[in-house]
């Protein structure tokens, strides 16, 4: 039994939380176009620096009337490909055809993106996906997001999506914020913008792995920060920080619930056993240089980083509130992509 994390959750789990926890991002270049991406990430991290994977960040231009060029994310690409894991094709919304043009026009500028093959779920070209599957090793499905909340039709589409490929690529999923989906599917990687919703809706989502569940709790339910305090205790949180609290600290919202997902990813690499583990990736928007005097996002890199900093600043301290004694520590605390936790509590 696993016993130092402050969990017993069977021999499954041994040594589950014994190394560090890796911070992943998905940054698009419409948002950070404008910035030194090694000044940026410098600023509010150390190095090993959390894995970035990019994208074009085609679908918010096109809902905010912008154009990307395809010089234009070529450009950026190359310059800063030695912080990327992984880039993704310049997609056209709703034509695929043009966006497989766009591959090519890429891998023309010497470029190797993830095709991104954006297919419904309904009257879906499966014989796309299979030609593709048959030429890259890793691939993207995209158009996603607004059937993830119709799990049943959804999840029809992505078993078929995983049936034609049959192994032959790796596969990563736009938007796919669906534990289920998550779950049942040998993702290669995925990305969400779940995280904030504590920042945008008043609530955070925070995994439990004594059961692999999540929980969505709101700051004005004091019964179910009640009911789950020890949890939010065992990652090192004061449940007193949120309940009922008028203004939570962004930083602690951000910290749970980042940490939440990195959680979540380790936990499922050992449920799984024997399968490849899932990537999850924390998607983050603009920060307050870009678009000259656009505010941060609730979901900028800055808001990242000083949520973790609060968490670790934290760590190693037997009792108080975050907030109250930590925030004046946090310009002290170092952070990089590989995140120590163990729990800091029994539940």
């Amino acid at each position: 039994m696993t016993q130092r994390s402050g969990l017993s959750l069977g021999p499954r789990f041994d040594g589950w939380l014994d190394e560090p926890l890796r911070l992943r991002l998905l940054m698009s270049y419409f948002y950070y176009r404008t910035f030194d991406m090694d000044e940026l990430l410098a600023r509010h991290f150390v190095e090993p620096y959390p894995e970035i994977f990019a994208d074009s960040g085609a679908f918010s231009a096109d809902s905010q009337g912008k154009h990307i060029t395809i010089r234009e994310y070529a450009d950026w690409v190359h310059r800063w490909k030695h912080l990327f894991s992984g880039y993704a094709n310049l997609d056209v919304i709703g034509d695929q055809d043009a966006t497989m043009e766009n591959q090519h026009r890429l891998e023309d500028l010497g470029l190797t993106p993830l095709p991104t093959i954006t297919l419904g779920y309904e009257g879906s070209d499966y014989d796309l996906l299979d030609e593709i599957a048959d030429s890259y090793g890793y691939l993207a499905l995209g158009g996603l997001v607004p059937h993830m909340r119709y799990t049943k039709k959804i999840m029809r589409h992505l078993i078929r999506c995983f049936k034609v490929v049959q192994g032959r690529a790796k596969i990563h999923g736009f938007g796919v914020t669906s534990w289920i989906a998550i779950k049942a599917l040998p993702w290669y990687s995925v990305d969400s913008t779940t995280w904030v919703n504590g920042f945008k809706f008043g609530k955070v989502s925070v995994f439990d792995p004594r059961n692999g569940k999540w929980y969505v709790m709101h700051f004005k339910d004091r019964a179910i920060w009640r009911r789950y305090a020890s949890l939010i205790r065992w990652y090192g949180y004061d449940p007193a920080d949120f309940a009922g609290v008028k203004v939570p600290d962004r930083r602690l919202l951000g910290g749970l619930a980042v940490l939440s997902y990195m959680v979540a990813e380790r936990w499922l690499a050992y449920w799984r056993q024997g399968t490849p583990p899932t990537k999850i990736h924390t998607v983050v928007g603009w920060d307050s240089e870009n678009e000259g005097k656009r505010k941060s996002s609730n979901a900028s890199l800055q808001n990242v980083g000083n949520s973790l900093k609060l968490f670790l600043a934290d760590m190693g301290q037997d009792q108080g509130s975050v907030a109250s004694e930590m925030s004046r520590l946090t310009g002290q605390v170092e952070v990089c992509g590989d995140i120590p936790f163990r729990g800091t509590a029994n539940i």
